[in-house]
């Protein structure tokens, strides 16, 4: 079992208050309930009322005009003759009976006892009154209480607190008295969003996972994604790079498509973020993030339609509350990572031995062809070459008594990570802000780099009149990365596997040499070349809401984002490579939604159009021959085209545009009995004509089991849901407009322009991806919602994946052509089971745990082992990934290993059995994707302090590990000869050696 540990820190929370006598406010309602009232003063004040609305029903319509009064003599007013009375709890008025001491006449009867809920825990602060006065108390912080009552007659007590139901006990002597309060459901509804608009969670019918309570400041994280792994079953997040800035791999309840690097869709405050070149993850500052909602089946997601297969994560960012004075928040750490690279390279003596018989079995090996005859004489003299080659260099070998490291000088033994964070907040009776700023800066864990990031956010809200709602929020981000090239490439290059030890740090004029060996300076490499990526991203996102009547509104909104992209890569000894990139996209949508009550029966609407346009621009240029000043590495300096024979420059440039029109409707009766239904209408203009526009349904129903009559006894099942759901979604992602055309492209030939035959054919019959997806869910939760527990089996089958077909040279030059080819299914479990609970007011405790279990299956192929387009490296003699009917997405083929002969070769099975190894010989290797993953959360606070554990962690799988391969090689090939290795590698010298 292999267990990644994300991350464990130890946070400290801060803490406000506000008083409310400060708080002056205007307030005009003229013959309304107490909860019309407590809505207005929200709206003015930003405080938030909690109420029994049992307590409320004896008052009528009141009537309260006052101008620019304290919130407390406005409360006052509001409370007068109601014989209720209000407390302030940090932001939150509680409303409750107003209480008064018994007199002291005649006997007396003492009535004593404990609340507590239907979980068996005390219930503090719980209000208890006379049924008929205004004689009562509250329960102290044990849930105990004691009242004084007249004696000689029978009582009625009334137990009442927020979010539970109402309680009436009979009393008529001094027995103690244990009271049980149970969840009132219409008090403690939550509220998650969805596509276009919000939706109350109990009444959700698809699979939805929120992270309402995402703290950056628990995981340290610089990139949103990255915080949420572990954290959402279902949601796979792996960093496959060392890069600083690199955005993780994700995934959502498994691979459904060819392109592995196609990603779920993101959707931030309404913009649609699909994953092209023009909007990075890391332009968003986790510290701004309001909630998150994962989106995982086809009924939740397929509002998005030709979007949403891959699943959808929903984010919402902060905004300003309506009169709330200014708050300031300042957060900041500083911290380090590091590699578990721990490879002892061989040191000079272990280096000569390996050097020198690695050579003389080659040098064996020439002389059993010489010796075996039949070599024309060019063959025979080149192989006498090759020997005189190995002889050389076993003959200047020279392994001095110095010998160095390389690992320490290529691989840092802390990256450094440091993130500083400045946010502003409140607002006005009109108009609300939010104003960020901060800085993000860590530094590569691999080879040499670093990334940082500046943002600023500005979010304005501004209720122009009760009707009409308007907002804004504009975004500017600029980051800068430096690195030698991706930390995979230094990798796979050679420079993290260096060089003969007893190589020399400087030359003799003690500068680092470029080249020695056969290959480049491991230190060098990384310190001599000099690239730089800067991005600057502007997003904007505006928003009108209009209340035409009461429960429609009418919300139209534009989103889009501005980025510029200017690469440079300068290696030496000199040479640019430089890319400038521009471009756009925007989102502009308009809908409606609507919701009323019928008696029992609720509905809620939407009705909805939206267009999305992506455009971009690119210019690339290679040049050399700068001089060797500093300064002068611009490319106007330079001399000459590099690959002047091939291309001297290029530029693309493309726009896409799409447009949708949806509906969904939702109702619930009597709030046991769900139902949902949505279709989406797209049309991409990356497709021919006859295909361009597709249709994605989805439908879902749901049961609240624990609100039937025959579940009231029993009191430790809070909500019992049973949910199911059906719905298709679709991808284009894997298209590009050039797919579906014939193209020509232009081209340098003898030194002059020219135009040549593009090497992909067009398929005007290219269709989208479709994903056809079934869902069974049951939500659970016990002892007053401390313990929830989410159960989720679902069944996604994926037809017409976008694969590259190769072609016959007979077809004048073209080598391949997209199609729709391919069948693949995922089937598997998510769990979710989490626990929370204040067990004072002081101690609290989060603990959570989730996993997936998920399994892939290729359905259908139009021939079988079908090689695939993939992120897998895939050159040489190294495994290929392939599709093959009955075997699990993402298969490899390769050859298998037997072990080791006497002199250190590998042993290769002959699987086919024809005496010699060959592609016949090689195997699919299956189980490439973990068995299961999940993660774990634990958290524990005290008061203002706060500790808190993040794990994710995966169970089985393969994983081929190219790198691992090159370390171990043994060829003498040209990149190979003169590489250091591991001193594992001595393992390798035994006969039968298994590997």
């Amino acid at each position: 079992m292999k267990i990644c540990v994300c991350m464990l820190i130890l946070g400290l929370s801060t803490l406000s208050a506000r008083t409310h006598s400060q708080i002056r406010l205007t307030l005009d309602a003229k013959n309304k309930t107490l909860p019309e009232v407590f809505q207005e003063i929200t709206r003015l004040s930003g405080y938030e009322f909690m109420y029994s609305s049992n307590e409320l029903r004896h008052v009528g319509k009141v009537s309260v005009q006052l101008e620019d009064r304290d919130l407390s003599d406005i409360l006052a007013e509001c409370l007068k003759n109601t014989g209720l009375w209000y407390r302030l709890e940090d932001d939150v008025i509680i409303i409750s009976p107003k209480l008064v001491s018994p007199q002291r006449v005649g006997e007396k009867l003492v009535v004593t006892g404990l609340v507590k809920d239907k979980g068996g825990m005390p219930l503090p602060g719980v209000t208890i009154l006379l049924k008929g006065t205004q004689l009562g108390g509250v329960t102290d912080a044990d849930g105990n209480f004691r009242l004084t009552l007249p004696g000689n007659t029978e009582h009625v007590l009334i137990f009442s607190f927020v979010g539970m139901k109402t309680r009436e006990i009979k009393v008529n002597d001094a027995k103690p008295l244990t009271v049980v309060m149970e969840e009132d459901a219409r008090e403690m509804d939550e509220v998650v969003v969805v596509a276009y608009g919000t939706q109350l969670k109990r009444n959700v019918t698809g699979s939805i996972a929120s992270v309402d309570d995402f703290k950056p400041q628990e995981s340290q994280v610089g990139n949103v994604i990255t915080g949420l792994q572990g954290r959402v079953s279902g949601l796979w997040v792996r960093k496959l790079s060392g890069d600083a800035g690199a955005n993780p791999e994700f995934v959502i309840r498994g691979h459904q498509s060819s392109n592995l690097s196609v990603q779920p869709l993101i959707v931030i405050d309404g913009m649609i973020v699909d994953g092209t070149s023009n909007f990075n993850l890391n332009n968003i500052a986790p510290q701004d993030i309001e909630s998150i909602e994962v989106l995982k089946d086809a009924a939740s997601s397929a509002m998005y339609g030709s979007r949403g297969a891959m699943g959808v994560i929903l984010i919402t960012t902060k905004k300003g509350k309506f009169n709330s004075k200014p708050v300031v928040n300042l957060s900041a750490y500083y911290g380090w990572a590091s590699t578990p690279f721990n490879y002892r390279m061989l040191n000079a003596e272990e280096y000569e031995m390996v050097f020198r018989e690695g050579r003389e079995n080659r040098i064996a090996d020439i002389r059993s062809q010489l010796a075996a005859g039949g070599l024309s004489a060019g063959e025979q003299a080149t192989l006498q070459e090759e020997i005189a080659t190995w002889r050389a260099q076993m003959n200047t070998l020279n392994m001095g008594k110095q010998e160095v490291d390389w690992l320490d000088y290529v691989i840092p033994n802390s990256a450094a990570k440091s993130d500083i964070h400045l946010s502003l907040n409140g607002g006005n009776d009109k108009t609300t802000y939010y104003f960020s700023v901060g800085r993000t800066a860590e530094e590569n864990t691999i080879g040499k780099g670093d990334y940082s990031r500046l943002n600023t956010k500005l979010a304005l809200t501004s209720q122009v009149y009760k009707w009409l709602k308007l907002s804004a929020d504009i975004s500017v981000t600029q980051s800068v990365k430096k690195r030698y090239t991706s930390s995979a490439d230094v990798l796979r290059m050679g420079e993290i596997r260096p060089d003969t030890p007893e190589e020399p740090l400087y030359d003799e004029d003690g500068r680092w040499d470029w080249y020695f060996g056969y290959q480049d300076h491991p230190v060098l490499a990384l310190t001599d070349n000099n690239n730089k990526e800067k991005i600057v991203n502007t997003t904007g996102n505006f928003g009108v809401d209009i209340n035409l009547i009461k429960g429609l509104v009418w919300t139209s909104r534009l989103a889009g984002t501005i980025n510029n992209r200017r690469y440079e890569s300068f290696n030496g000894p000199k040479t640019y490579d430089g890319i400038d990139y521009d471009g756009h996209s925007i989102t502009a949508n308009s809908f409606l939604n609507y919701n009323v009550d019928i008696q029992k029966l609720n509905i809620a609407a939407t009705l909805g159009y939206e267009y999305n346009e992506n455009y971009s621009k690119s210019y690339v240029m290679d040049i050399g021959g700068f001089p060797d000043i500093p300064g002068l590495e611009g490319p106007a300096n330079g001399s000459e085209y590099l690959w002047a024979d091939w291309n001297i420059s290029g530029n693309t440039r493309w726009t896409e545009r799409s447009e949708s029109y949806f509906f969904r409707a939702n109702l619930s009766y009597n709030r046991k009995y769900l139902l949902g239904f949505s279709i989406r209408r797209d049309g991409t203009s990356k497709l021919a004509k006859e295909n361009r526009y597709s249709n994605f349904p989805a439908v879902s129903a749901g049961w609240v089991i624990s609100d039937e009559a025959f579940m009231s006894r029993q009191h430790v099942i809070n909500l019992l849901k049973l949910r199911t759901s059906y719905g298709m979604t679709g991808s284009i992602t894997n298209v590009s407009m050039a797919d579906c055309y014939d193209r020509l492209s232009s081209d340098i030939y003898w030194g002059k322009p020219a135009l040549s035959v593009a090497s992909t054919l067009g398929n005007p019959d290219l269709q989208w991806e479709k994903t056809n997806q079934v869902d069974v869910g049951v939500d659970l939760a016990l002892f007053q919602n401390r313990l929830t527990l989410i159960a989720e089996w679902y069944l996604k089958r994926t037809s017409g994946m976008m694969n590259s077909e190769p072609l016959p040279s007979s077809t004048g030059g073209y080598t391949s052509r997209k199609i729709n080819a391919g069948t693949i299914r995922n089937s598997g479990v998510d769990l979710a089971l989490n626990f929370q609970h204040h067990f004072t007011k002081d101690w609290g405790l989060t603990a959570g745990i989730n996993m997936n279990i998920n399994r892939s299956k290729v359905i259908d192929l139009p021939v079988d082992n079908w090689a695939y387009s993939s992120a897998y490296y895939g050159g040489g003699n190294t495994p290929r990934p392939r599709l093959k009917i009955g075997q699990s997405f993402g298969a490899l083929e390769m050859y298998r290993a037997l072990g080791l002969d006497e002199r250190g070769d590998i042993i290769y099975d002959d699987v086919s059995g024809n005496g010699s190894i060959d592609a016949a010989d090689k195997v699919i290797i299956d189980n490439l994707t973990p068995k299961f993953t999940g993660g774990l959360n634990l958290g524990v606070s005290w008061k203002n302090l706060s500790l808190f554990g993040q794990f994710s962690f995966t169970y089985g799988g393969k994983i081929y590990n190219l790198d691992e391969q090159l370390l171990r090689s043994t060829e003498l090939g040209y990149d190979d000869v003169m590489k250091n290795k591991p001193d594992y590698i001595l393992d390798f010298q035994r006969f039968g050696t298994t590997i």
